[in-house]
């Protein structure tokens, strides 16, 4: 079994927009979720319906049908590289 860790980061408009570089990531496998956290609470919010309420996107910029699959959006890291994600 893979060994979860979670990494949360806050970033300015600003910086996002000119990219965001994170260092020393071993080898191995991750996903991205990425959202704006207009209420500050460092979760992604949602309404009653379960659906987001607040801008969001994911690793390989899955097309989004039912339930997320975490094969969608993980991706195998080996080197340095570049992660485009756009939001919902």
């Amino acid at each position: 079994m893979e060994e979860r860790q979670f990494i949360i980061k806050k970033y300015s408009p600003q910086q996002v927009i000119k990219g965001i570089t994170v260092e020393s990531l071993p080898a191995g496998n991750y996903a991205i979720l990425a959202f704006q956290d207009k209420d500050e609470n460092y979760y992604l919010t949602r309404n009653n319906d379960g659906m987001p309420v607040e801008y969001f996107g994911l690793s390989n910029n899955p097309v989004l049908q039912g339930s997320l699959v975490m094969e969608q959006i993980k991706f195998s890291h080996h080197k340095s590289q570049t992660q485009t994600i756009n939001f919902y």
